[in-house]
């Protein structure tokens, strides 16, 4: 049944990628990745998030050699990512959107290994049933879809994190090495995606001094958590590093020589973009600095109502236990939540993507609840089917617009605009949709405003 939810959440990927043009940071996804691989530069990182997914995501780009990669133009000597990716993109390729359709290939790929990792995650720590339901969650969950079958960055933070998290646990749980070292691993991974991983750092101190391990004696038992933190640490600083191409140098003219200096170099910039904020919308409301409560508010307009209302019940349960093993669930979660609504980036569901994996764990946890201990069973069963069916047409309902997913609590879908925009509703990926609409409509030529970066002749629409 595992096998058939995850060729079910592949076919919705595959039949939704075709019919949406690039969004809005794909073409400076794709463009930073294949850069990368052609030149082994970092160029084009300035200011921005480091590029190991990018560069998984620009791999298939690779198998064709009729790419032009316009390395003459004044942009890539500038280290210009947006005015080289509009150059690369949509001026010097004659197909961009099978440039765009090819990189989408991986992120589906990484959905599907994060599918996985709910999986095996919520089956190591609750058993087969809710690690299936679990699944069957995530195989029909809107925003996981939606990033599933757009490149982007924060997908591939969302996997590296949660199997950080996952190993990390394990690795506590048998104080055993080999699995620590794959923990560090994918945090260096996560690390070397977005800079907003760093907030794995407090996470795996927590886990690290207080989930559970076989080691008699206080001494010992603290010796050996500082140990595989320590192995932790040093296992993501190499991945870090290696992602650089173990460069060294100086972080800005005459200073101290250091590792990775461009990582660090972009991490300042990073930084003081998050905290000076980019303009947000909320409620009709706008902030020029953010909303405290907007990812409290995406994540339960955007959610779906099966997935939080069994999220309700699988927190009930765990906290019910009382165990410390809980806090490999809810601080994780807990803390990027708390980061993302202490800075001032009020971009869209998809910066507190890294969320969802937990959510959807012990969502599973509270279907197996209720399907093995209400007091009446058959009752409870038809109305965890019910359930289960109510996710999935409605997922299907709005599909390939996965990325516009708002849950009944926003009201009629034709008024989510009123309530959210960017990534939460829009990231110009309907030029297609645009296109036939035209079409339908008979018009030669519009005056077009949208929240996009694709040129739109590349997907012949005549506009203004």
């Amino acid at each position: 049944m595992g096998i058939g939810l995850l060729l079910i959440m592949l076919l919705q990927m595959i039949a939704a990628s075709p019919q949406q043009s690039a969004a809005f940071d794909e073409g400076y996804t794709l463009t930073y990745g294949y850069a990368y691989l052609r030149t082994g530069e970092a160029r084009l990182s300035r200011g921005q998030n480091p590029p190991l997914t990018n560069v998984l995501l620009a791999l298939p780009l690779l198998l064709r050699n009729d790419i032009v990669f316009p390395i003459e133009h004044s942009t890539w000597a500038a280290g210009d990512i947006y005015g080289f990716s509009d150059e690369f993109l949509w001026k010097a390729n004659p197909d961009p959107q099978r440039i765009v359709l090819l990189v989408r290939l991986p992120e589906m790929a990484l959905a599907l290994l994060l599918a996985c990792c709910v999986y095996a995650f919520a089956r190591s720590q609750f058993g087969d049933t809710p690690a299936l339901a679990a699944l069957a969650l995530c195989a029909f969950d809107p925003n996981v879809l939606a990033h599933g079958h757009i490149a982007g960055t924060d997908l591939g933070l969302t996997l590296f994190m949660f199997g950080s998290v996952w190993w990390l646990t394990l690795a506590i749980k048998h104080n055993s090495r080999r699995r620590v070292i794959i923990a560090g691993v994918l945090a260096g991974a996560a690390l070397a995606t977005k800079y907003s991983a760093v907030w794995l750092g407090p996470m795996a101190l927590m886990l690290g001094f207080v989930y559970p391990m076989p080691v008699v004696g206080k001494r010992a038992s603290l010796a050996a958590r500082f140990k595989l933190l320590l192995i932790f640490g040093l296992a993501a600083f190499v991945v870090i590093w290696a992602t650089f191409g173990l460069s060294i140098g100086p972080i800005t003219t005459g200073g101290p020589i250091v590792p990775a200096p461009d990582y660090w170099a972009s991490l300042g910039r990073v930084g003081n973009r998050v905290e000076s904020g980019t303009p947000a919308f909320m409620l009709g409301q706008i902030s020029p600095t953010g909303f405290p409560l907007y990812y409290p508010f995406v994540f339960v307009m955007k959610t779906p109502l099966p997935t939080l209302l069994f999220l309700l019940i699988g927190l009930g349960a765990l906290f019910a236990r009382r165990d410390r093993r809980s806090i490999a669930h809810w601080v994780p979660p807990l803390l990027f939540l708390v980061a993302a609504m202490l800075s001032h980036l009020n971009l869209g569901y998809r910066l507190i993507l890294p969320v969802l994996p937990f959510a959807l764990t012990l969502a599973g946890r509270g279907v197996e609840r209720v399907w093995t201990t209400a007091p009446r069973r058959r009752v409870a069963r038809a109305m965890v089917t019910a359930a289960m069916l109510w996710l999935a047409f409605d997922t299907l309902s709005i599909a390939p617009e996965h990325i516009a997913y708002f849950n009944e609590l926003a009201g009629s879908r034709t008024h989510n605009d009123e309530l959210l925009v960017d990534s939460n509703l829009d990231w110009g990926q309907d030029l297609i949709a645009l296109r036939e609409w035209m079409v339908a409509q008979r018009l030669d030529i519009i005056n077009l405003a949208y929240f996009g970066t694709a040129r739109p002749s590349a997907y012949h629409v005549p506009a203004n």
